[in-house]
């Protein structure tokens, strides 16, 4: 679900403010406990995602509120048809649709701490002009306090300084959250060769923006990709400073499939908590719009699917299901060759991963075992990288510089699954003689969803 702008278009430019949805970020494969999706007939459209997530808790206060369908709608009939109400009455607002995606563009924030109820009744209709069957009703809570952080970029695909690129690579950038689509347009996302821009569509996918150059990258060149300020998440706060990174082509196409190279839970797992989140690793960087309902998905032994909300963390998908997992059941993971990597590449065959569900959830917090440099070390080599392992599995898209970080130090973050290694790499060696401090923040959850109990500070000292 994204919303497609052509980068050398003004038409496009205008067109993506006009419609100004957010679309990418009604979620794709959610329904909510109360409002279970209504099944569409060979004809009839379906509400198959909506955003803010039903039942959530601390939805941001934003103007926007969003719906996708199964089918393109008409959007005139959606006008009357999409409403937003607290108990003191309905939200006046504007109602935009683009295909499949609806928007209702509220006339202001919606206030703090307040239930929403929406309703999309049966005036709406496709552009057939079959009506959706019942009406689709969700409610959400909004934060009792509006988010001011801004948002950042976990991770680029190609990474800053890659060689060897694939010349049919897509250019992909993953945030710490949800953004707001129509702020990633070709002003705000630019791919350029020696200062020239290069020509491509450009979209939005949960927490990743693309942008699909139109013709094929020109063999062994470098490009830089920049993403700006002017990128806004739902609570409308932009980036802090505009990212920029360089990547180096090869000579040729990439033509290797991407493949699964780890798992969680694994799979034959058994007694898995029932609050556990799903995460598949891909050798390498999937293209985000191929993956969707059809294609990465978690179903029960009987093959009914059950309800997720996908996004990603670098070459992790996450699966969070919008409840919690059936008790003493068989799961099982499923990831078609619908997946493409960000070169076009299918998956090879379809696979799947069965595991058993424990009777109840896990809600103990996660602990970190070690850390290297441990505490209070000194003479430590100024070249390292500083490390922690975290006691279980955890939640990758929870691990990066806001929550791992050293003070004073520029540098990434990575997480590898199969090990709960967490490694923070500096940009440059560290000083000589000199005391750093490193943090995990209580923001790193575990694939439960648990967070560290406190903040975890360590010490040490660098060599001459």
């Amino acid at each position: 679900m994204s919303i497609i702008i052509s980068a050398s278009s003004n038409v496009a430019k205008r067109l993506s403010v006009m419609f100004a949805v957010g679309t990418a970020f009604a979620l794709q494969g959610c329904g909510g406990s109360n409002n279970p999706l209504v099944p569409p007939t060979a004809n009839s459209p379906a509400v198959s995602a909506n955003y803010p997530l039903s039942a959530e808790t601390s939805a941001p206060i934003s103007r926007r509120i969003t719906a996708t369908f199964s089918h393109p709608m008409n959007a005139a009939s959606l006008t009357s048809a999409f409403t937003a109400s607290t108990a003191a009455g309905i939200l006046p607002g504007v109602v935009f649709t683009n295909g499949k995606d609806v928007t209702l563009l509220l006339n202001s924030k919606v206030p703090v701490n307040t239930a929403i109820s929406c309703r999309i009744t049966t005036v709406a209709k496709d552009v057939n002009g079959v009506a959706l069957p019942k009406d689709y009703l969700w409610t959400f809570t909004t934060a009792a306090v509006a988010d001011t952080s801004n948002p950042f970029i976990t991770s680029t695909n190609p990474a800053n300084g890659e060689l060897l690129v694939g010349t049919n690579k897509k250019i992909t950038a993953s945030f710490d959250r949800k953004i707001v689509a129509p702020t990633v347009n070709a002003d705000t996302f630019r791919l350029t060769l020696a200062g020239v821009p290069v020509s491509g569509t450009i979209g939005v996918v949960e927490n990743v923006a693309y942008f699909t150059p139109v013709a094929a990258l020109i063999p062994n060149s470098t490009y830089t990709a920049t993403v700006t300020t002017g990128v806004q998440d739902y609570s409308d706060n932009g980036l802090l400073a505009d990212r920029t990174w360089t990547f180096t082509t090869g000579a040729s196409a990439d033509v290797t499939a991407p493949a699964v190279v780890f798992v969680d839970p694994a799979t034959g797992a058994t007694e898995v908590p029932t609050n556990k989140r799903i995460s598949i690793t891909f050798n390498e960087g999937v293209d985000p719009s191929t993956v969707n309902t059809e294609t990465v998905m978690l179903q029960l032994g009987n093959g009914s699917t059950v309800l997720c909300d996908r996004t990603f963390s670098g070459r992790t998908v996450i699966l969070s299901p919008r409840n919690l997992l059936a008790g003493k059941t068989l799961h099982k993971i499923v990831v078609t060759t619908g997946v493409k990597d960000s070169s076009g590449n299918a998956f090879a065959e379809e696979r799947n991963w069965s595991f058993i569900t424990a009777e109840t959830s896990v809600n103990t917090p996660p602990t970190i075992l070690l850390t290297t440099p441990q505490n209070l070390s000194v003479n430590v080599d100024r070249s390292t990288s500083i490390t922690v392992t975290f006691s279980i599995p955890m939640l990758s898209s929870t691990i990066n510089t806001s929550t791992f970080s050293v003070d004073g130090v520029a540098g990434t973050v990575s997480f590898d699954p199969a090990t709960s290694i967490a490694t923070f790499t500096p940009n440059v060696p560290l000083d000589a003689n000199r005391t750093y401090a490193a943090h995990v923040t209580t923001g790193v959850r575990d694939s439960n969803g648990n967070a560290l109990a406190a903040e975890k500070v360590f010490a040490f000292t660098t060599g001459a």
